[in-house]
């Protein structure tokens, strides 16, 4: 016994004299997350613990422990690819306590995040035998979405474009599964749909539709909780298409050597065509659908020809 009251090991941590733990009960180790605020529990004795401090790339996170209370929640804040969390307990004698866990942010439009290691897997909170570790605080059930999801997940959509359901109708997108009572359709078009059903008909149409729209994952591109960018973007525009299609930031264009001696701008201009944006990539290609190849956006201005869509002369 002489082992686990001197000598407690936890993570890469030796800790010496030591007798009291902490748990972290959300997330699982090696979890996949899509979004980059999380929901990081802890739980202490109050009787030995006085200070959590919760540490990520993103923030320092410091909370005080109250003499009743066991369970702490934290939404904390994760970037793309893979990222460790250390949770640093301080005693009431002075002795501290470390453990780390790490998750990983998948997100196809950042490379550090485009491949998950094999080992790691989306581990849903929201069952019966975890969601119960939240009953004491939390009304999970019962209580309206914008109280009860709201507390946890409100910083989803602090950003600068709430998407509106997300701002308190969460069950349109949260439907559930077996796997989580509020888990969502993969691939999500069709939920995405039941509102922008229009969109639906349109790009179906079309004789060539862009992958992330074809694929039906709508969340390539666009955040379904809030964004920075208009419409929900996760990235500004032309930084978002060349994510992909990376050569168009190594090489002029468009039209070089046609009409123009230099490259047609493509940023930095406002757009003729379209009143109160600048130039970008989608000035001239639609990002999700269109009867040219390309994408060219003259499809949807009726103009023969795309240049005439802001060249009337």
């Amino acid at each position: 016994m002489i082992g686990l009251n001197l000598f407690l090991t936890l993570g890469s941590s030796v800790l010496i004299g030591v007798s009291w733990g902490f748990e972290i009960l959300t997330p699982k180790p090696k979890s996949i997350f899509r979004e980059e605020y999380i929901s990081f529990v802890v739980k202490v004795n109050p009787q030995n613990a006085k200070e959590i401090v919760i540490q990520t790339l993103e923030e320092n996170i410091t909370l005080k422990v109250e003499k009743d209370r066991k369970v702490y929640c934290k939404t904390i804040q994760i970037v793309p690819g893979e990222n460790t969390i250390e949770v640093e307990v301080v005693g009431k004698d002075g002795k501290k306590q470390k453990k780390k866990v790490s998750v990983f942010m998948t997100s196809q439009v950042h490379p550090e995040g485009s491949h998950p290691p094999p080992d790691y897997k989306v581990n849903p909170f929201h069952v019966k035998n975890r969601e119960i570790l939240c009953a004491d605080c939390h009304t999970i059930s019962g209580a309206s979405e914008q109280d009860s999801c709201m507390k946890c997940h409100g910083k989803i959509v602090s950003r600068k474009f709430p998407h509106p359901p997300s701002m308190g109708s969460c069950t349109m997108c949260h439907t559930g599964n077996d796997k989580s009572k509020y888990a969502w359709n993969d691939p999500i078009s069709e939920t995405c749909y039941l509102c922008h059903g229009d969109k639906k008909q349109i790009w179906l149409s079309k004789k060539y539709m862009h992958g992330p729209p074809a694929t039906g994952n709508c969340y390539i591109c666009h955040n379904p909780h809030s964004e920075d960018v208009r419409f929900f973007l996760k990235k500004q525009t032309n930084d978002l298409c060349t994510t992909c299609h990376s050569e168009k930031r190594r090489e002029r264009h468009p039209l070089v050597g046609f009409v123009f001696g230099e490259a047609h701008p493509v940023s930095g201009k406002p757009d003729p065509a379209r009143p109160g944006f600048e130039l970008s990539c989608t000035g001239c290609h639609n990002p999700h659908a269109s009867n040219f190849r390309f994408f060219f956006q003259n499809d949807y201005s009726g103009e023969a020809i795309l240049c005439l869509r802001c060249h009337k002369k």
